[in-house]
């Protein structure tokens, strides 16, 4: 005699997945009179033979800026899905026009982080092309505002207030700057560096018996 029910459910998905692909045909006629041609409009936003629909492209724009998987690695995801051929260039095309789109709000975010009372900043080297160039971030409590620049010295000169930064030169020969503050984490490291290479037992007991060790935490 049957009492009960237990009940398991598998979660899964198709391998590929499939890719709604949607035919628009536009009217051409044909006057027979003058023998000129008219053509039915396509809904708004087609203006290509095969454009890609907003769902892929918020697809794409998320596993490439948010997820940030490589152009390369992103094709492959993309057919290993949904099985089709997507070109590296067509992503970054996708891209580019939706940075154009956002110009205006970038705008915003980087005047906002120039007039803040208080922001950080920091530069890491990163190659693009097979080039070095530098990947520079400049954030407050609310906004982050990150670009690219050819030298380790291109920092945000228009900056206004105090500056906390890892005490790099360039920082310090900011013109509108009215204060700066030093990272903990790098007088961390160099006060570790003078321990290691130099023997300097002070510098030790300096950075773990202040209060450097905690305002990093």
């Amino acid at each position: 005699m049957s009492v009960r029910f237990e009940t398991r459910q598998v979660h899964d998905i198709l391998e590929p997945l499939p890719l709604r692909v949607v035919d628009h045909l536009a009217h051409v006629g044909i006057c027979p009179q003058c023998k000129g041609y008219t053509k039915a409009s396509f809904p708004e936003g087609i203006r290509s033979p095969v454009p890609y629909g907003p769902h892929l492209t918020g697809l794409v724009l998320d596993l490439n800026t948010h997820q940030l998987i490589p152009m390369k690695r992103l094709v492959e995801t993309l057919r290993d899905l949904f099985g089709m051929t997507l070109s590296e260039g067509t992503v970054v095309n996708m891209v580019s026009r939706r940075a154009s789109a956002y110009g205006d709000i970038v705008d915003k975010i980087r005047t906002g982080v120039v007039h803040d009372r208080v922001k950080h900043m920091d530069e890491t080297g990163l190659r693009i092309g097979g080039r070095l160039q530098w990947l520079h971030v400049a954030c407050t409590n609310l906004l982050t505002f990150l670009w690219i620049g050819k030298g380790r010295g291109d920092v945000m000169l228009e900056a206004r207030g105090i500056v906390v930064h890892d005490c790099w030169k360039s920082y310090f020969a900011m013109p509108n700057v009215a204060g700066h503050g030093l990272c903990c984490a790098p007088i961390l490291r160099e006060l570790e560096g003078l321990f290691q290479c130099g023997r300097e037992k002070w510098s030790r007991n300096l950075a773990w018996g202040s209060s450097l060790s905690s305002a990093c935490q």
